[in-house]
């Protein structure tokens, strides 16, 4: 079993496999810049199916995705500003056409850095924790 994980930024996409124990076992990361004439969904949608397709390091059963902004759970889509044309992108769509029957989660990049932090990371035992995230634009998750 190995999973998928998207790290989806304003300049720059990291993927990687993780085995079930959450340790990466194979990683890549596109610079935006990379891909001169496809938009970024379309990226998203072309690399994921390749890491999808490889079955090297055995079958992905789920496919996590954190997103530089709000993702919309009721529609699955994301408001990510510093993304252009994501004022309402249908990312979970986008995403399913690819992943097909395995399953999809998506949240935001500040959820998702806590939740592996509370995981793997210095939060692990802890009852309270906060990360505030300050790149391209600022947020907390808790």
């Amino acid at each position: 079993m190995a999973l998928l994980g998207i790290d989806i930024g304003g300049t720059k996409m990291a993927m990687a496999i993780f085995d079930e124990q959450g340790k990466i076992v194979f990683r890549e990361t596109f610079l935006w810049s990379q891909f001169k004439d496809m938009a970024i969904g379309d990226i998203i949608s072309f690399k994921s199916k390749a890491f999808l397709d490889n079955k090297e390091f055995g079958e992905i059963t789920g496919v996590g995705i954190c997103v530089p902004g709000i993702y919309r759970l009721q529609s699955g889509t994301v408001w990510a500003p510093n993304i252009p044309g994501w004022d309402d992108y249908p990312l979970l769509n986008s995403v399913k056409k690819i992943s097909g029957e395995t399953p999809v989660a998506i949240d935001s990049d500040r959820a998702c850095y806590i939740l592996g932090e509370s995981w793997q990371g210095n939060t692990v035992g802890c009852k309270d924790a906060i990360y505030l995230a300050v790149g391209t634009g600022i947020g907390a998750g808790i």
